[in-house]
């Protein structure tokens, strides 16, 4: 399989491209992503599952793999981790009683921490 990372190749070293990145993840990776899998998605499927511990549980995992697999663009370990990020920002929105700007912050911090890597060619 092909690097699936080759692509940021061009980020390293250019602060315009990494600026505009920035933006676009935080607009479309955090805020985006966020009001789909968690605001929408995770309301929508404990609106079909009992009262209880298992009416989190469920959709919280329903919704984490749908996120994986939407980025199954990416390496296979990529898809994990995703579903797997997908479940803690779930989580978390469950627990910060669904207000879900502090999932759009979290995954926008993720999304931040990781584009410098890029740029400055340590992908």
């Amino acid at each position: 399989m092909e690097d699936s990372f080759s692509d940021l190749a061009e980020l390293e070293g250019n602060l315009s491209i990494y600026l505009t990145i920035l933006v676009g993840t935080w607009t479309m990776g955090a805020m985006m992503e966020e009001m789909v899998f968690r605001g929408y998605l995770i309301n929508r499927l404990q609106d079909l599952f009992l009262k209880g511990e298992r009416r989190a549980a469920i959709p919280v995992i329903f919704s984490a793999l749908l996120f994986g697999f939407a980025h199954a663009v990416f390496t296979p370990i990529f898809v994990i981790l995703t579903f797997l990020q997908g479940v803690l920002l779930g989580s978390l929105y469950i627990y910060c009683r669904k207000n879900l700007w502090f999932s759009i912050i979290a995954h926008g911090t993720g999304i931040t921490a990781r584009i410098p890597l890029a740029l400055f060619g340590m992908y």
